[in-house]
């Protein structure tokens, strides 16, 4: 059991801390809240710093998240060897929200399955806010915890 315990201690402090900031989604936002004319908006990759609050907190990692048009997510954590894929929208006043899944494979006869959302807001080139997110083994939820978000636009 303690074995147990350890591995999901691990994938909460490996792929839980990878999460980054998050609600759900519903609808695609109309193109000009999405990217401006000298490159702005949420579309793009984003240099991230994600911190784990809870249930434990966890030092803070790096990341990268990259906003599709149409409203697709990639993400990807220095804390995870997986990809996290998932969806966003924009929301009034700069705000925005997404959704991801990712997998975390330590432990192969108990393969879990990540679901992060963030709500978070956009201010020039930074992004910034909180997440949650909620591990699933066989379909039932083992363990939930929260974070904070912060990034920066990556430029050529």
């Amino acid at each position: 059991m303690s074995s147990t315990q350890l591995s999901r201690r691990q994938m909460l402090i490996g792929v839980g801390t990878g999460a980054i900031g998050a609600g759900a989604l519903a609808a695609l936002a109309p193109a000009a809240a999405l990217a401006n004319e000298d490159g702005g908006g949420l579309i793009g990759a984003w240099d991230l710093s994600i911190t784990q609050t809870s249930p434990t907190a966890s030092p803070t990692i790096e990341g990268v998240a990259v906003f599709s048009p149409g409203g697709s997510l990639v993400t990807t954590d220095a804390g995870s060897p997986t990809a996290g894929l998932g969806t966003w929208t924009m929301k009034e006043r700069g705000g925005f929200a997404l959704k991801f899944l990712t997998w975390d494979f330590s432990n192969p006869s108990a393969v879990a399955k990540v679901v992060v959302k963030a709500a978070g807001t956009l201010a020039h080139d930074t992004i910034s806010g909180p997440f949650t997110f909620d591990v699933f083994v066989g379909g039932t939820k083992v363990a939930s915890g929260a974070g904070s978000v912060t990034g920066t636009r990556l430029k050529p």
